[in-house]
């Protein structure tokens, strides 16, 4: 499977909001890094990764979501997981993720 990224900067929120479609590994995770990075290249802002149609992440992915944790706090912003499916819920509790990226479920 693939990953599809939707992306979009809101005004009103003051942070870009991605939409994850498919699966986040190694195979994925080069096109995922270079599609955030480019958006924080044009605004850095806090970011909101809406995972629920995520239905994979590898460690790869999650290695890309750390390295963009550390640009988006050095810039004094935050990221945030939204609706993570429970496999992936349950992998970023298992990775401590969770102690430093806000993790929140709004449906």
């Amino acid at each position: 499977m693939s990953l599809k990224i939707v992306k979009e900067f809101s005004k009103a929120e003051k942070s870009w909001n991605v939409e994850l479609i498919g699966e986040l590994d190694i195979l994925t995770s080069v096109d995922f890094k270079k599609s955030l990075n480019d958006m924080l290249d044009e605004m850095e802002s806090n970011i909101k990764l809406n995972c629920e149609n995520l239905f994979y992440i590898d460690s790869t992915g999650l290695g890309v979501i750390i390295g963009l944790l550390n640009r988006v706090k050095s810039n004094n912003f935050n990221i945030s997981i939204i609706n993570a499916q429970a496999n992936i819920d349950k992998l970023i509790k298992i990775s401590g993720l969770d102690k430093v990226i806000e993790v929140e479920k709004t449906s």
